[in-house]
């Protein structure tokens, strides 16, 4: 079973670009047998789900959300509108350990070279490894990361459009059609890594093309909110590379 964990709709997302059920028939088209929404702040209402996996059977659609608290943490497999108000990273996990969900550190070491939550205290049962804002060249460091706190490395896209969905994925061994069967196979390890090679090869042309320019910009003294204004694109692009790090996936 084919299954994207980490994918944005704009009914919660702000910045996805894609409604949910633009995500869904996208991750269809590609082949994909599941996408988990993991939204940021926000979980999809259980009508909603429920409706959507009834229409979109037997595709699977399944619940997540992002937090910020202070960096990006996915939760999967919780039913509780609380995960939408837990102010710090720990209550987080706890919260998650309650209901027997399953969290993920989306990205780390994105915009540096320390992880600003207490993960060795409350340690995630996976890391990310490989997504559409996750360096490549980070993944030393990831692996190092998952080792030390005995979690899993998984892959996800963080897709927030459509021609990016299921750009990293898992393979699940089998089939899962309920929230518990996915976190139960995600901790058994029941699972491989798959991509799309086009897709991800696309994605680093188009980085290294604009990175030379926002590389050109930083040389000239543009700072980012002058970048943002400029092009239109978020600040988060400059950011990284004005640390000497790329998006090349």
């Amino acid at each position: 079973m084919k299954i994207d964990l980490h994918v944005h709709s704009r009914e919660r997302s702000a910045c996805s670009r894609a409604s949910l059920a633009e995500m869904v028939a996208a991750a269809i088209a590609v082949g994909l047998d599941g996408i988990a929404v993991t939204d940021h702040e926000r979980l999809v209402p259980a009508e909603e789900l429920a409706e959507l996996n009834r229409r979109h059977a037997p595709f699977r659609i399944f619940r997540g959300i992002e937090r910020h608290i202070p960096e990006d943490v996915v939760v999967l497999g919780v039913d509780d509108p609380e995960l939408e108000t837990a102010n710090d990273y720990g209550q987080l996990v706890g919260l998650a350990r309650r209901h027997g969900g399953y969290v993920i550190l989306a990205h780390p070491y994105r915009y540096g070279d320390a992880v600003a939550m207490p993960v060795d205290e409350f340690p995630p049962d996976a890391v990310e490894l490989h997504s559409l804002n996750t360096g490549a060249e980070d993944e030393p460091r990831i692996l190092a990361l998952a080792g030390r706190l005995g979690a899993r490395a998984i892959v996800a896209s963080d897709a927030h459009d459509t021609a990016n969905v299921g750009a990293y994925h898992l393979e699940l061994a089998r089939r899962v059609g309920t929230d518990a069967e996915l976190v139960a196979e995600l901790r058994r390890g029941a699972f491989s890594f798959g991509s799309r090679p086009g897709r991800i090869a696309e994605l680093n042309a188009d980085t290294a093309r604009r990175e030379d320019g926002i590389r050109a910009m930083i040389r000239q003294g543009i700072p980012r909110e002058e970048f943002a204004r400029l092009t239109g694109q978020w600040e988060g692009l400059y950011d990284r590379v004005a640390m000497g790090k790329s998006y090349r996936i």
